[in-house]
């Protein structure tokens, strides 16, 4: 949570990631988790880390926190416009997005959940989606937004296809 009392997303778990890290040093979990998609959650036990298993956890965490360091530009970098582009076309290729049969990418998302990403309220991310709609950026439908320009959207968060 914020200090305003929002929640607020750091990271995305993805399939085989390992989280609750706090428990390697014996503190108790203090971020909430939410699954987004179906989800199975197997406990590790710190005591029985040894060999393949302590690897697979420092592997895990390791690339986790790359893709936090990456991905703190959702938040941080650029104005609101840029950084819900920038957060949508990454979320288009988690386990929250796809593509159509017309190849258009699309991401399975509220705007609750945009706004979390990103740093900001959902009636900015509301508003910004209808202006990025009528610019024929996005096509928004319930809780699946497709977007319909993936070049221009790449332009506007400044990655380089």
């Amino acid at each position: 949570l914020t200090p305003q009392g929002r929640n607020l997303t750091v990271r995305h778990i993805l399939p085989d990631d390992i989280f609750g890290e706090e428990a390697l040093h014996g503190l108790p979990r203090s971020h909430q988790v939410i699954a987004l998609s179906d989800a199975t959650v197997q406990a590790v036990y710190p005591s029985q880390l040894e060999g393949t298993a302590l690897w697979d956890v420092l592997r895990s965490l390791s690339g986790q926190l790359q893709r936090v360091m990456n991905d703190g530009v959702h938040i941080q970098d650029g104005e609101l416009r840029e950084r819900i582009a920038r957060y949508l076309l990454n979320l288009s290729s988690s386990s929250l997005g796809g593509r159509h049969e017309n190849g258009h990418p699309f991401v399975r998302a509220t705007h609750e959940l945009i706004a979390e990403g990103t740093g900001a309220t959902r009636e900015s991310v509301s508003k910004l989606i209808g202006e990025m709609r009528d610019d024929g950026l996005l096509t928004p439908a319930y809780r699946c937004i497709t977007l319909s320009n993936e070049i221009a959207l790449r332009q506007i968060a400044g990655i380089h296809a």
